[in-house]
Order: structure tokens, then sequence, then C-alpha cells
């Protein structure tokens, strides 16, 4: 079955735990859970409805900026981190035509002006093409997708349309649309089941004494012929109907992850509780070959 979310955000956040980047991982489950917004909007969306039975629609309106309002907190954030570690990893590469470009970029952002903001990120794009700046290019074609990716302006776009069809009071159209968003926001048995597990593992990775996931803590992660034979077992789990949708969910987010674990180096991180912390790590994965780029994103 396929994954619920883009396969690059799933990669990149199992790598980010396999490197003990637990911040950065945080911010990547930050983005799936928007990317999938039934995580911020399903019991909103029911709590509106609730409003419009009792005709309370003054109530029903504010409800509505209200979410709004959220949505647009939270996409916002989203891309402040990612402008951020992108001007960090930039480093000495910041001449000062990068840092005007960065400015305008930065001015964009303050008023949550997006489309322009990518605009002038891809103005930017073209001066790091020029200085050969690689690694920096990463970056910043993976800032350009957050800033455009259309799953994340339709959030705030159904919004609108709710508002304005209460404005006109066409209550009927509104039922149509919240039944269609139901629709479109309805997570399967075996979503929850891979969302869990994607919780799950961040918990397990963080602390070491989680009793739930005691598997990771034996994890050896250089041992690629080991993650390859686990990788099996949980897809033997994940075909056996014997087991309910959650738990097939569950184990295939489990599979993923083995997978992604065995294609990325992990020499200097000798198990799931080594030595190695975030402190002074790397802000991305660019020594991993297997990283993924903004190629796999556009696949999506």
């Amino acid at each position: 079955m396929k994954m619920p979310v883009p396969s690059a955000l799933i990669t990149r956040y199992f790598q980010l735990l396999a490197n003990r980047q637990f911040t950065e991982a945080e911010h990547e489950m930050e983005i799936i859970k928007f990317y999938v917004y039934s995580f911020l909007l399903e019991r909103e969306f029911e709590s509106f409805r609730q409003l419009l039975t009792k005709e309370q629609f003054n109530e029903a309106r504010h409800e509505l900026g209200r979410l709004r309002q959220l949505v647009v907190e939270k996409h916002s954030a989203i891309v402040e981190h990612e402008f951020e570690r992108f001007k960090r990893n930039l480093g000495s590469k910041q001449h000062s035509e990068i840092q005007q470009k960065l400015e305008i970029i930065r001015q964009f952002l303050t008023k949550c002006q997006f489309t322009e903001a990518a605009q002038e990120a891809g103005r930017l794009e073209q001066l790091l093409i020029a200085r050969q700046a690689t690694e920096a290019l990463h970056d910043l074609k993976r800032f350009k997708w957050i800033l455009t990716n259309r799953r994340f302006a339709e959030i705030t776009e159904d919004l609108d349309l709710l508002r304005q069809l209460l404005e006109s009071r066409q209550f009927t159209k509104i039922e149509r649309e919240l039944e269609r968003l139901k629709h479109k926001m309805k997570r399967t048995e075996w979503d929850k089941g891979y969302y869990r597990a994607l919780y799950g593992m961040l918990l397990a990775w963080r602390s070491n004494n989680n009793n739930s996931y005691v598997f990771f803590s034996k994890l050896d992660l250089s041992d690629k012929a080991a993650l390859h034979s686990y990788r099996r077992e949980f897809l033997e789990h994940v075909k056996n109907r014997l087991h309910g949708d959650f738990d097939r969910g569950f184990f295939s987010a489990l599979a993923d992850c083995m997978r992604v674990l065995s294609r990325i180096d992990v020499a200097k991180v000798p198990n799931a509780y080594g030595a190695a912390s975030e402190k002074g790590k790397p802000e991305t994965l660019k020594s991993d070959k297997s990283q993924v780029t903004i190629e796999d994103f556009l696949k999506e």
C-alpha cells in the first residue's frame, strides 16, 4: 500500500532519527502533519458543523477565522524554520548580493507573501547556480517546495471557500463542502497505524527506556544484513491478513524505516542509543549519498 505522505518526507524523517537530529525530526513531523491536515482540522471542522446546526452563525464565522489564523501561523513557522536552516547552511557563501536576496525573502515571509518569496528564491537559485553552490541549492529547492506546495495552500483555500459560502448563507453548499472535506481528510486504520509508528520511533530514539519500542534500543544501524532481515520480517506482517489494518500500517512504517536505514551511512552512529548527540551534528545530511532531493518531492 502506498505511503500516506510523500516518501521524501518519510525518508528524511528516518534519516534524521538515525543521525539523532531530534529537533529536525520533530520539525519534519510537523511538515508531515501539515501535509495530512486532518491532524490539524478534523475536530475543528466538526465543531464548525455543530455551530451551523445550532444556527450560531457569528460564532461559526469566528471559528473559521480562528482556524485560518491557526493554519497561517503553522505554515509560517514551518517556512521560517526551513529558511533559517538554509541560511545557516549557506555559511560563508553569504556574499553581499546573496545577502540582499535573503533580506528580500525575509521581508516577504514576514508578510506571509509566500508566492513572492518563492519568486525571489528562484532568483537566488540562479545566483547559487552561478557560484556552483550545489549543497545550498538542495536546501533552497526544498525551501521553495514547502513555500509553493499546493497541498499546503489548499488548506487556507478550503477555509476561505467556507467563509464565502457562510457570508452568502449558502448552507446547502456548505454542507456539501464539509462532506467533501470530511472524505478528503479521512484517515484509514492503516494510516493511523503508520502515523502511530512514526511517533513511536521518535519517542524510542529520544528516550532510552521506552519499553514499548525496546526493539530500537538493540538495533545496530551498521549491520545492513540484519536491517534487511528485519525489513523482510516486517513486510511479512504487512502481508498477513490475520493482522488488522492498524497493525499492518504500523508494520509498514517499520519496514519503510528499515529500508531507509539499510541505505544510509551510519558509520558515526554505532547503534540507536550511541554516544552521538545532536550537538555538533550538521544541520543537513549531506554526507549521506541516499539523501532525498527535490526531485523526489516533485515525483509525489
